[in-house]
């Protein structure tokens, strides 16, 4: 895969396509290639002094990356409001990174099929 179709699957697609999404189930890969990504991209940002820029930028991916987050607990057959344990210290934020490491539910669950579709299928 060329870098240009990396991009359009793991950054643009989830942030343009999946704005507002919060239904339905997204899998591990998607969910931790779209962070690092938004890691990066901060990171360099923050190298370059772009503080009002890397503000922006973080404010635009807020809800894409809120989607994300929620469609990846779905995967593990919890409901979006456990994102809400990120707001205890510490503890919530290592319980949502465990979440995301979880490996999805197999089969069918209440918040739909096994995601074979997404964006990570698509190469």
């Amino acid at each position: 895969m060329d870098f240009k179709n990396y991009l359009k699957l793991y950054l643009t697609d989830i942030i343009f396509k999946h704005y507002f999404d919060f239904k339905g189930r997204e899998g591990r890969k998607v969910f931790w290639l779209f962070t690092l990504n938004m890691f990066i991209i901060n990171f360099l940002l923050g190298l370059i002094s772009a503080g009002v820029i890397s503000m922006i930028i973080s404010l635009a991916i807020f809800l894409p990356s809120l989607g994300l987050s929620v469609r990846r607990l779905h995967d593990i057959n919890f409901s979006g409001w456990w994102v809400l344990v990120g707001f205890i210290p510490v503890i919530g934020v290592v319980a949502l990174i465990v979440f995301a490491c979880i490996p999805g539910t197999e089969g069918e669950n209440k918040y739909g099929p096994v995601v074979v579709s997404t964006v990570a299928e698509k190469e």
